[in-house]
């Protein structure tokens, strides 16, 4: 599974597998941080759209966003 698109209202799933998720309620661990309660929405045959219940702390998202060089 790939996030990405993280912000503070949801992200973007990409998994391997399409029959892995499906719409509804799910929580999302990202590295060693959550659980965070979310709704998926399927955006196509590999793509979720994730939307957080509560919204992510800025810090978390600034710190998943940064660059690597």
């Amino acid at each position: 599974m790939r996030i990405s698109s993280l912000a503070d209202s949801g992200c973007d799933l990409e998994i391997e597998a399409p029959a892995a998720l499906d719409d509804g309620e799910c929580t999302l661990w990202i590295g060693a941080i959550g659980p965070f309660p979310a709704t998926a929405i399927r955006k196509t045959a590999r793509q979720l759209l994730l939307r957080f219940k509560e919204p992510l702390d800025r810090k978390i998202v600034a710190h998943f966003n940064c660059a690597i060089a």
